[in-house]
Order: structure tokens, then sequence, then C-alpha cells
């Protein structure tokens, strides 16, 4: 499971030791240095997750656990890679940190709980504290997603949401509930502004909420959103944004908690080749 070695083995980084990473990365190629930086963006969350916690934060993750047991000739179901490698992420994540704490629940034991939770599609992880359960990742986190909630689980715990005033201000105009289904891809890298847009607008606003959904692993709920490309936000399962920044997505969310709000003027964006599904 790369994700979650890649967070468990992570430790910091002085500067001879960059300076000799980025050298190797130039004599690669370009490609290199984009996950070069990639991987230095994963490993300063992770460091931040060890020394920087201020309140705890708590990881809940509803799953439906799959038999040990196979009979003979059978293979493991994707499904049940999933559910082990989400259950994985989350263990391996409350050991960053004492203030990390994990809670592994079955939905078939804790249905009525789950229900409270308004879960649908497994596995998914909430993250609770400060964030209330208002952020939650629809799949296993990878990618895009798993560095989007390396960064929310820090915000979680130091309500510290890297907004500007003037940003923060203006979402306190969300007059009601607003609900976020961010549909997103691992790899594409137009999925990560939106990504960090919905996670800090949930964490700083008791009204809104965001899911951040892998598209790829979730086809037929893409599907049923008509989600053809990432990424796309869907705005109380009503209206839907494709790529657009973080100052209109905000204004979308005013609108859709309060028609009387003018709505933004949406220019058409094409999808990213790496985001079309």
């Amino acid at each position: 499971m790369p994700h979650a070695e890649q967070a468990d083995g992570a430790g910091g980084f002085g500067p001879d030791q960059l300076v000799d990473e980025i050298a190797g990365a130039i004599r690669l190629g370009p490609s290199h240095m984009l996950g070069l930086f990639e991987n230095l963006t994963k490993r300063y969350s992770v460091d931040r997750l060890k020394g920087d916690m201020v309140e705890r934060v708590n990881l809940l993750l509803f799953m439906r656990p799959s038999s040990p047991i196979l009979l003979p000739g059978q293979e493991p179901s994707t499904d049940a890679e999933e559910m082990r490698e989400a259950e994985q992420t989350v263990r391996r994540l409350a050991d960053l940190s004492p203030k990390i704490t994990s809670e592994i629940r079955d939905v078939r034991e804790d249905s009525a709980m789950a229900a409270d939770f308004g879960v649908q599609e497994l596995p998914v992880l909430l993250i609770a504290g400060r964030a209330k359960n208002r952020v939650r990742f629809v799949g296993t986190p990878r990618g895009n997603l798993f560095e989007g909630m390396l960064k929310a689980i820090w915000r979680a715990s130091t309500g510290d949401d890297e907004l500007p005033a003037e940003f923060v201000k203006d979402l306190g105009r969300v007059a009601s509930d607003v609900y976020l289904r961010v549909f997103v891809s691992p790899t594409c890298p137009a999925c990560k502004p939106v990504i960090d847009a919905a996670l800090r607008m949930a964490l700083t606003s008791s009204k809104v909420r965001a899911d951040i959904i892998d598209a790829t692993a979730f086809l037929d709920l893409a599907d049923r959103f008509d989600v053809y490309g990432v990424p796309t936000t869907i705005l109380n399962d009503r209206f839907s944004l494709g790529p657009v920044p973080e100052e209109m997505l905000l204004e979308a969310v005013i609108h859709a908690s309060d028609p009387s709000y003018p709505a933004p003027q949406i220019p058409y964006v094409a999808y990213p080749s790496c985001g079309k599904l």
C-alpha cells in the first residue's frame, strides 16, 4: 500500500537532502521533478502531523470487512481490497501522532450509527474533532485525496484554515446548509485546488459539508450525477460546477444557500485530459 507507506516512513528532510533530491530529479527530467515536489508536499504534511498537532482528531471509518477465508481458486474481490487498504491507511495515520485516534466501524454491526451519519457508499472516512464530521473521503484516499486528507487532519487539529480574512468574511454569508459532493481523481493535478477549497470551506463554516469522492472508484455514483470529468462539484445535489477557481466556488456555495444571492457567471472551462472519465 504505497500511500500509507509514504506516510509511515516519512521523516524530516534537511537542506542537503533536499538539494540532492532536486539535483537527481533534474537529471531525470520534468516528470520526475513533478513527482519530487508532490512527494515533498506529502512529506511536509506528514511532518506537520507528527509535530504540530494541537487538538485531538478522530478518524472514523465505516467499512464492510470481508471474510479472510477464500474458497480454493477464489481471488480477493476488488471491494475487499479497497476496504482492507482503507483500514490500513487509517490505522497507520493514527500511528503518526498521539493526537490522532482511529475508529473502525463495520456497517453490518453498526448500521444504526452509519444511518445517523448518512453513510451510503463504502468505505467512507469521516474526520471528527473541529471538523465535526463535515469532511468526508469516499473511497480509499489515494494521491490527491491522500494529500488533501493530511492537510484536513492538520487543519482540523490546529484551527488554521490558511484562508484570507476577506474570504472567511464572505464565507460567513452562507445562509443555510450546503452539501458538496466533490468528484475527483487521485492523479489529475487540476483536482488539487478544488479539493483544497472545498475542505477549507467545510472546516471553516458549520454550514458546509464536503464529501471528496474518488470518481474512478465510484463510476456508478458519478454516472448518477452526470459527472463525465473531474474535478466536478455537485452542490446540494442540484447545481454542478466544473474546474473553477476558489472564489467562484465560494460564490456558488453562497448562491446555493441563498437563491437571492446572484448566481456566479461560470465561464465554460474544458476538463483537462487527465480529468476525463
